[in-house]
């Protein structure tokens, strides 16, 4: 496997040799939809501006942000992956990083690395650091999805809409209880509907779907109400108001 000085950005993914060129191709488009979906952060819309680099006859294929990126944004996102990547290997899939397609792209590119009887080495480095990624992680996450759930429920969040890796429109609520962004799936008649409610704060009901652990990680919308901004919330000072006002009308009563 390769040496840190081989490393052409703080960002890669290193496939051992002898990988047939259809698993190379499908390792490579794997890696770049997770690293994607970990860069995301829980209310952003968007997609990163990633720039790719692959020396001749390396096994290497790095990530790189374009030119003029803005320091501080790289330094993030590469904090994300690694924090993403690190809950994965270690089996934490209720980390708040880790949204339910994260998971799902982190398990097919493990897979990748079972290649008939013997196991493809696979790295990925993070500031040039690397972290092993082998067929235990696919294990792991099948473990835990044979312990997770539905159930019909409410979640209550603000309403995001983003673009996912083939540039599809994914609707997902930000929910501050859990500090993750949750995928809300909806029928093509409720689009309307949702992107009406597009940043505001929404109660959505509709069967929920729970990991092991009881935390939920998408929900399929039956229904939707908009609930009103904290700035049209009655006040501390309102709600003394109140109070004080029913108290007198009890002693004049």
């Amino acid at each position: 496997m390769a040496t840190r000085d081989e490393i052409p950005t703080d960002l890669a993914l290193e496939i051992g040799d002898d990988l047939e060129p259809r698993k190379f191709v499908a390792a490579v488009r794997e890696f770049f939809a997770l690293t994607e979906e970990l860069a995301q952060t829980a209310i952003s819309e968007g997609r990163s501006n990633w720039r790719v680099q692959v020396r001749e006859g390396s096994n290497i294929v790095a990530l790189a942000f374009a030119g003029g990126a803005d320091t501080n944004a790289i330094n993030a996102t590469i904090h994300r992956v690694l924090e993403g990547t690190r809950a994965l290997v270690d089996g934490d899939f209720s980390a708040p990083i880790l949204t339910e397609k994260a998971i799902q792209h982190a398990k097919k590119l493990s897979d990748i690395t079972k290649d008939k009887e013997y196991v493809v080495p696979m790295n990925i480095w993070l500031s040039r650091e690397p972290i092993r990624f082998g067929p235990e992680i696919g294990e792991l996450i099948r473990q835990d999805e044979s312990a997770s759930y539905n159930d019909f429920g409410t979640l209550e969040g603000t309403l995001r809409a983003i673009s996912d890796q083939s540039g599809s429109l994914e609707i997902r609520i930000h929910d501050p209880l859990w500090r993750r962004a949750i995928p809300c799936r909806v029928d093509n008649d409720q689009i309307d509907q949702a992107m009406a409610a597009f940043r505001k704060r929404v109660e959505v009901g509709g069967m929920i779907h729970y990991n092991r652990l009881g935390r939920p990680t998408s929900i399929r919308m039956e229904n939707l109400e908009i609930l009103p901004d904290d700035g049209d919330l009655p006040t501390a000072a309102d709600i003394r108001g109140l109070l004080a006002l029913d108290a007198g009308e009890d002693l004049l009563g």
